[in-house]
This record gives structure tokens, C-alpha cells and sequence, in this order.
């Protein structure tokens, strides 16, 4: 699978979690945030996918799964460590 869709794939995940994703210009942080009682996967519109991807992961790794439908490969990049 090609990185650009791991990282669809990872966003399509977080909006089902009911995650906002959010690509902006001119940013120095990037990560989930919590704002009026709704998440956030902020991230730079420059940023490498790999980095992307990175963020993305590491987010979606604190929410629960269950319920959702997560191709194994996905699966298997979320799960590892």
C-alpha cells in the first residue's frame, strides 16, 4: 500500500472517530488538540507523509477501534510499537 493511502486510510479512521482533521499552512505544532469539547489532528499542509502518517498514528493509538472496520495492514501499522 502506498504511503499516500496509509495515510487516507489513517484519516478516514479518525473522522469515523469522530476526528476533525485539519491541514494548515503555517504551523509550529502539529498533534491532536481538544478544543469546545471536539478532537483535532492538526497538521502542516509541508509536512512529509512519512510525518503525516507518524502523527496520525500516534493519535488514532489512544482511541478504542472497536467497532470500526480497520484493514489489517492499517491494523498492523497502529498496533506496533
Amino acid at each position: 500500500m502506498e504511503k499516500k493511502e496509509i495515510l487516507n486510510k489513517l484519516m478516514e479512521i479518525a473522522e469515523k472517530l469522530g476526528i476533525k482533521i485539519l491541514h494548515e499552512n503555517k504551523l509550529i505544532v502539529n498533534g491532536i488538540c481538544k478544543s469546545y469539547g471536539k478532537d483535532y489532528i492538526i497538521l502542516n499542509k509541508n509536512l512529509a507523509v512519512d510525518d503525516k502518517i507518524a502523527i496520525c498514528v500516534e493519535c488514532l493509538k489512544r482511541r478504542s477501534l472497536d467497532g470500526i472496520y480497520v484493514l489489517p495492514e492499517i491494523r498492523e501499522i497502529l498496533s506496533d510499537d
